[in-house]
């Protein structure tokens, strides 16, 4: 554990979701390998697109439709529609086969569990906390094993709130909650979204380094995170 700056013990946290509750590289290769495979068996157009090929895609569409960018689910249905729009389906097949391909990727990218310890270190948070999720992915937490532990999930919606490190999500958990600034702690993996997301509200920030990242020496001091986490587990000892 290390501190950056002073904090204080907060009233209420939010948790980012993947990569900071769970390993999520394995789980979204699984998924996107399993969309692949799904797409090729919908159009023989489709059979020699690789998962980095759908990426480029998906990026590409991103920049034709920016707002879509800020809803991870629009933004593959969006994707989707396209790619089948433009082999020549009409557009009720392609928003057909385009919600059936999401839903198809969707049940992929929710077909794990989070970690048991993960659990219980948030059941034991809960008891002193109120606990809420602020995630840019579109994850399920009820069909990941984390049911039951969050007052609120929240993730970016289509023209309503924007992905972190906007201020849309805080500001929304602070509408639900009454809960305002400082008082909150928001823990995450990323350094612009989630650790310069929140300071930028004026919450605190629990930086979750599982990659033993450095911290470059131009980063201004008001943008680093109050503390830097090696282990989840040091939650215990900061708050408990």
């Amino acid at each position: 554990m290390k501190f950056y700056k002073n904090w204080q013990r907060p009233q209420a946290l939010s948790f980012d979701l993947d990569d900071t509750l769970y390993d999520n590289v394995p789980v979204m290769h699984r998924a996107e390998t399993e969309s692949q495979i799904w797409m090729a068996q919908q159009c023989e157009a489709f059979v020699g697109w690789s998962v980095s090929c759908w990426e480029r895609y998906r990026q590409e569409s991103a920049l034709l439709a920016p707002e879509m960018a800020q809803d991870m689910t629009a933004l593959r249905v969006f994707t989707l529609m396209r790619a089948f729009r433009e082999q020549g389906y009409d557009k009720a097949q392609a928003s057909r086969l385009a919600r059936d391909g999401f839903q198809h990727f969707w049940h992929y990218r929710n077909d794990f569990k989070a970690p048991a310890q993960i659990r219980q270190l948030l059941e034991r948070l809960g008891q002193k906390y109120p606990l809420i999720v602020i995630s840019n992915g579109n994850a399920d937490s009820e069909r990941i094993g984390l049911e039951g532990l969050f007052t609120q999930v929240l993730h970016p919606k289509l023209s309503i709130h924007r992905l972190k490190p906007f201020p849309d999500l805080f500001r929304h958990a602070e509408q639900l909650t009454g809960i305002v600034g400082n008082r909150w702690m928001h823990v995450g993996d990323h350094l612009n979204t989630d650790v310069n997301g929140a300071l930028n509200v004026g919450w605190q920030a629990a930086w979750f380094n599982h990659e033993h990242m450095i911290i470059p020496d131009c980063k201004p001091t008001a943008c680093l995170p109050q503390v830097e986490l090696a282990q989840l587990d040091e939650l215990a000892d900061l708050l408990l």
